[in-house]
């Protein structure tokens, strides 16, 4: 009977997840201060709520990535609760609404709008428990009201126990309730008792109350135990404080910034210190099982014009230690534009960061940091002219003057928040910024650099907006005043002069703020609108040509602009009462409509004939002659900025990072960029994404609830020829080049060159312990319990990762399986990956756990090097191949480096030793590694490649015309690293052709012997013809494909550094005493050099980083140093 249940249980989960795609999601960010925290029931996710953030972020623990957002409605979330199966939350906002969430599609699944909004909020099976003013509601799922219960005083905490839900309130009424029946079990009221948090564990409610003392009461008899006050002088509404019953522990977080941990008997146990003094902790929360503290931490930069970071700290209450930081940290998008001529778009991201993008290749043309935002420019309280007309006999009227000046740049200035704006010239020949606390600056743009220029001097008290003319000579910055329009010389930032905007009707000049400039398409004149509605228009030479005055100045609000049509016959002023055309010939009123849009227009840099509008989760694109509406889906209370381009893109940007591409004919999202530091993942609607292969951080997946790594799927919709496809490249040779990549990387993995899997055919597998084990420990070993099973096949192997390092390799049978394994940790984070795959070679969806193991012992070192100098074919003989093995030898075990390796165990082979019997006892010495210990596997000499360019390793022996006979090949080198028990496992090969080259990537090169390297004495540990990679096209596809994409080949797990890539040469010199690629290594670890955050510890990234730029500096680009093979998952210390 538990078989026929356990098979049943398997085809429910793959009917109701593998039924779904994968759904690739990115990155947000956490854009202010977070006032809730709830874990999913079983610990595995985190959910969080911010201050003025309508947004749910759910993190996955185990990878320290947002896995979903619950996204679609306006108002701030108040509170919010998983039900006890973890499949839906509840929301209430501050509106008053009641949202119910599905978790399987991340979408609402029902609303309604309660009485009165609400803070507390419990949701399990069919039933919703409400706070209502005094009184709890009851509600089914479908948000029906079914009763409600009397209560004294306001609920605010509860917690759910078998059939019970627990109900505590500041009155300290304490009220059980029964999920099945309904009813109310029983009310208790306790004195000095107020509920301001509860937890239970068997017969224990812990409360802890408003003055910060914790009450026991007795479950079973609900009678009051001890009251105890570990911490005085605490209450809420200043600081925080949480319970966990099943460890008896209460957290506070102190007056001191600080989490203070006291058990039941009132001891301190446990404080864990920020070391980050700025950050404010806000809010905490304990997981289920009590082992880990999740705190939301706040922190300003003074410095940065008040900027702020919002993360959420991962804390091990028992080692007391910080776990990791869940920060969201995408780059912000807070202003961007597009080139006017080429297919360009320039995005200011945090503070003074400013990427420029090819619209048309989706790659970075480059990285630029503004100038940093001061104010320099001196702006007089009372201009020249003012000053003409007051002499010194009229002091009452200098007095009022000053005193209406002094209020009128306080508004402007402090109370008025101004915009972000970046802008590129009419042309694109400059850029022009305006920064928060900044001047206008004036950057030029020539051959893909941008360089400062200067300021504009525009002698307005504050900035609203500015456009250059279309033969670049002027550039129009608004203000405000009677004068709210400055002209400036592009080409020197000098001010030529101020246009009037003088409103008779405005009582306070300084309301009077011009907000919106548009030019002409050809330049004949320029129009500006202001706050209340007036519109002013001067031809090219800056003659006042029109201006509305009286009854004709249109209702501005908040949202007017000025706009021009893209024939440049129709001036549109956007206003409260719709839009009104001005003709171009005449300036007469063409008529006012109001647009058919629901949504309110939105600005655009650029003359066109339609308008875009936003309304709650609504975009509208309306064309101005038609009338036809195209809706878009897009949350706008997200909207940051919004442009137009001349390719017929719409830009918007969005406070969570996102910056998405809009076909403006169809409405169809194009691509959306998410970036984060350097780099930046561009996605398609349809999952399709590029990404360099540095960012895998910025991808996960998800398919329903679960969530899985990026390599999971990579393969599948790491699509740069899709991406550029949707972007309208118009390079069909670059696009096929990515799609060429895309196809060998495929093959390269075994791997059917479909565009997605189909999930319905794969085994299935759960960890069905998962919510049991520990975030962190200290023991080695841990236990997990697997399920699995397939329907259409048999089941045929499990295989196990570590890091994505391969542990077990088990051969199973039959359509079922079930077992508990054991496994043994490495110290530090293992992120433990399971599969199934069946007889057809399809693998599952991989079943993800990650444990922080705090294991003491520290590894050992197995380092084998091997050099081959002297050959049997002594024409072939080099210098420094078997120096380099043995100085790094000596290197490790000379230098005392206890503080990384507990022993350092060498096996050396040098010369006529290395033959390939000589391998075999390698290997024997390799084995005896024990899983947290550290293997490094050297060899120097030749390398050679057969005629189908497969590589082998020039032993002492070899056959160099036919090197498969004697020569060590790849694969043989992979193997010996195969089979042994540590997980960290380096290859290092400084070798000619060490890097990956495939056969149809290369060609004969003609012979460079006029090339000078700058060097005496240097040779190269070269065999053969000299080849070099690429076609007639940008790169080779191969090449394409390393530089594009994340190695996920799981293979031995081991990192292969290679010298040199698969066409290239190594060097070695009388100058280095070294191959040139080990003089570098040598040198990099005993003078530190390699160390580049300067923390004391070399790690195995900054090696391989160190070991690039190195030989590419000295060898002057002849020869780069590669990762043939690269564990992303996997980095640890060397030195």
């Amino acid at each position: 009977m538990k078989s026929i249940f356990f098979i049943f249980f398997l085809t429910a989960f793959v009917s109701s997840v593998f039924a779904q795609e994968a759904e690739l999601i990115t990155q947000q960010r956490i854009r202010s201060t977070i006032t809730n925290f709830k874990f999913s029931p079983d610990g595995q996710y985190l959910a969080n709520s911010s201050k003025d953030d309508p947004s749910i972020h759910v993190w996955h623990l185990a990878s320290n990535k947002i896995i979903g957002s619950l996204q679609g409605y306006e108002n701030t979330v108040n509170t919010f609760s998983f039900n006890t199966s973890g499949d839906e939350m509840i929301s209430i906002h501050e509106d008053a609404t009641i949202i119910r969430w599905d978790l399987e599609t991340w979408s609402i699944a029902d609303s309604i709008t309660l009485p009165h909004t609400s803070d507390f909020v419990l949701f399990k099976g069919n039933s919703i428990l409400v706070e209502q003013n005094g009184r709890i509601s009851v509600y089914d799922r479908a948000l029906k009201k079914q009763k409600d219960i009397s209560i004294s005083g306001k609920v605010i905490s509860g917690k759910s126990i078998a059939n019970l839900a627990y109900l505590g309130s500041n009155n300290g009424q304490l009220t059980l309730f029964n999920w099945k029946t309904s009813e109310v079990k029983q009310q208790k009221t306790f004195s000095k008792i107020d509920f301001q948090h509860m937890d239970i564990h068997e017969d224990l409610i812990m409360v802890l109350n408003n003055n910060g003392s914790v009450s026991e009461i007795s479950r079973q008899a609900l009678s009051l135990g001890k009251t105890f006050q570990p911490i005085r002088g605490l209450f809420f509404g200043t600081r925080y404080g949480k319970v966990m019953a099943k460890e008896g522990l209460v957290a506070y977080i102190t007056n001191q910034n600080e989490i203070s941990i006291y058990n039941r008997a009132g001891n301190l146990t446990t404080q864990l210190l920020d070391t980050i003094a700025a950050e404010k902790i806000q809010v905490m929360e304990f997981s289920p099982n009590g082992n880990i503290l999740a705190t939301s931490s706040f922190k300003e930069f003074q410095i940065k014009n008040n900027l702020s970071e919002n993360s959420i700290k991962i804390w091990d209450v028992q080692r007391k230690g910080l776990i990791s930081e869940l920060k969201g940290s995408v780059n912000p998008v807070r202003s961007f534009s597009f080139h006017p001529e080429k297919n360009w778009v320039a995005i200011l991201g945090e503070h003074t960061s400013l990427s420029l993008w090819d619209m048309d290749y989706a790659e970075k043309i480059m990285d630029f940091e503004l100038k940093e935002p001061q104010l320099e420019q001196k702006i007089n309280l009372i201009s020249d002219e003012e000053a003409k007309d007051i002499s010194p006999f009229k002091l009452n009227k200098l007095k009022d003057k000053l005193v209406s000046s002094t209020v009128r740049r306080t508004v402007n200035r402090g109370i008025r928040k101004q915009p972000v704006l970046v802008k590129f010239s009419a042309n694109g020949n400059y850029l022009i910024t305006k920064l928060e606390k900044d001047e206008v600056r004036i950057y030029n743009l020539k051959d893909k650099k941008l360089t400062y220029a200067f300021y504009a001097e525009h002698q307005q008290e504050r900035i609203n907006d500015f456009i250059t003319d279309p033969d670049e000579k002027y550039l129009i910055c608004l203000g405000a005043g009677d004068k709210a329009v400055s002209v400036v010389e592009l080409s020197t930032g000098k001010l030529i002069r101020k246009l009037e905007t003088k409103n008779q009707d405005a009582s306070y000049e300084f309301l009077n703020n011009a907000i919106s400039v548009a030019y002409h398409p050809k330049g004949e004149n320029f129009s500006v609108c202001t706050g209340r509605g007036q519109l002013f228009i001067w031809d090219k030479n800056f003659k006042s040509e029109f201006k509305t005055s009286g009854s004709n100045i249109f209702r501005a609000g908040n949202n007017a602009f000025v706009t021009y049509s893209k024939n440049g016959k129709v001036i549109y002023l956007k206003g409260m009462d719709g839009i009104r055309g001005y003709s171009v010939d005449g300036f007469h009123v063409s008529g006012t409509n109001k647009l058919k849009m629901t949504g309110t227009p939105h600005s655009l840099g650029t003359p066109q004939d339609y308008m875009v509008g936003f309304e709650k989760n609504k975009g509208y694109i309306e064309h101005l002659k038609t009338k036809d509406i195209i809706e878009f889906d897009i949350h706008s209370n997200l909207i940051n900025d919004v442009d137009a381009s001349l390719r017929n893109y719409i830009g918007i940007a969005l406070k969570n990072g996102e910056f998405r591409i809009i076909d403006a004919r169809s409405g169809e999202l194009l691509a959306t960029f998410i970036g984060e530091g350097e780099n930046t993942i561009i996605k398609t609607e349809d999952n399709f994404y590029k990404v360099n292969k540095e960012g895998f951080d910025l991808v996960s997946f998800r398919v329903g609830q679960k969530a899985y790594p990026f390599e999971q799927f990579d393969a599948y919709y790491n699509r740069p020829d899709l991406v550029l496809k949707a972007l309208k490249c118009p390079d069909d040779a670059y696009i096929d080049l990515y799609q060429k990549a895309h196809s060998r990387r495929m093959k390269k993995l075994n791997l059917t060159d479909t565009e997605t899997p189909n999930f319905s055919t794969l085994p299935q597998l759960s960890i069905t312990n998962k919510k049991d084990l520990p975030y962190t420990q200290k023991a080695k070993n841990v236990n997990l319990k697997l399920e699995g099973s397939t329907e259409n096949s048999s089941l045929k192997t499990l295989k196990i990762t570590i890091n994505n390092v391969p542990i077990i390799n088990q051969s199973i049978s039959g359509k079922t399986y079930t077992e508990e394994i054991q496994l043994e940790l490495i110290r530090g984070v293992n992120k433990i990956n399971v599969y199934l795959i069946d007889n057809k070679d399809q693998e599952s969806l991989a079943e993800s756990i990650s444990i922080n193991c705090t294991r003491e012992d520290a590894p050992n070192l197995y380092l084998v090097t091997v050099g081959t100098s002297e050959y049997k074919d002594s024409r072939f003989s080099l210098n420094y191949a078997a120096k380099d093995a043995k100085d790094l030898n000596s290197l490790f075990t000379e230098q005392n480096n206890r503080s990384i390796y507990n022993e350092v165990n060498t096996y050396i082979l040098t010369n006529e030793e290395v033959k390939k019997e000589a391998f075999d006892d390698l290997k024997s010495f390799l084995k005896k590694a024990g899983r947290n210990d550290q293997v490094v596997f050297y060899i120097a000499g030749h390398g050679v490649l057969d005629e189908q360019y497969a590589y082998y390793y020039g032993t002492y022996d070899i056959n160099f015309l036919q090197p498969g006979t004697r020569g060590l090949a790849y694969a043989n080198l992979e193997d010996i690293l195969s089979g042994i028990s540590a997980v960290k496992k380096l290859l290092i090969m400084d070798t000619c052709h060490s890097g990956e080259v495939s056969e149809d990537e290369v060609v004969l090169a003609e012979n460079d012997e006029g090339e000078d390297l700058a060097f005496e004495d240097v040779t190269f540990r070269a065999v053969g013809p000299k080849l070099r990679e690429g076609t007639d096209t940008k790169a080779s596809a191969g090449k394409m494909a390393r530089v594009l994409f994340a190695d996920i080949r799981k293979g031995t797990g081991a990192t292969v550094i290679s010298s040199a890539g698969g066409v290239e040469f190594a060097m070695e010199g009388e100058d280095w005493k070294n191959g040139l690629f080990t003089y570098c290594l040598l040198n990099g670890l005993t003078n530190r050099t390699a160390d580049k955050n300067g923390d004391g510890v070399i790690m195995l990234s900054e090696l391989q980083k160190h070991l690039i730029s190195q030989v590419d500096k000295l060898s002057h680009g002849k020869q780069v140093p590669t990762t043939r093979v690269q564990n992303i998952r996997l980095d640890y210390p060397i030195w």
